[in-house]
This record gives structure tokens, C-alpha cells and sequence, in this order.
């Protein structure tokens, strides 16, 4: 089984990533055996949190960059007004 999870709106992170396969051979299966182990439940939320942190560093950088680009921006155009007077 092959567990994904998809994010929108975060920039680079944005799309489908693959997070976990969870594989059992029918030789493992036993009776009423439906649902996840408590192992694999376990392994799959660590890399979803694992996917969603680098999802939220990604956004978090973007906008520094762009708040720092904005700035620098800003910076130079009041220079450029303030010495064509």
C-alpha cells in the first residue's frame, strides 16, 4: 500500500509526495487482521509530521526571501528618489 500525502499553496513543496509503503505478504496476515499495526501507524505519522515540517520550512523561507527582496526594493527606490531631488 502506498501512502502519499498532498500539499497546496506551499510553493516548491507543493503536489503529491510519497510519504510510506506499507507492504504485508499474504503470509503475514492473519485473522481479522484489517487496519494498521500500531508500528506502522507509528512510522507513517513520523513522516508525514517529517513531510509537513519541510512543507512549512519551505514556506516559511519563500517568504523571508521575498520579504527581504521587498525591502531591498523599497530601499533602493527611496534612495533614488531621495537624491533626484
Amino acid at each position: 500500500m502506498l501512502v502519499s500525502v498532498e500539499f497546496a499553496d506551499v510553493g516548491t513543496k507543493s503536489g503529491t509526495h510519497r510519504v510510506l509503503i506499507i507492504g504485508r505478504g499474504s503470509e503475514d496476515l492473519e485473522a481479522g487482521d484489517i487496519g494498521l499495526r500500531l508500528e506502522e501507524a507509528k512510522t507513517l505519522i513520523s513522516a508525514i509530521k517529517s513531510e509537513f515540517l519541510c512543507a512549512q520550512a519551505a514556506e516559511i523561507s519563500t517568504a523571508h526571501v521575498e520579504s527581504v527582496m521587498n525591502h531591498l526594493v523599497n530601499h533602493r527606490l527611496s534612495k533614488k528618489q531621495h537624491t533626484a531631488r
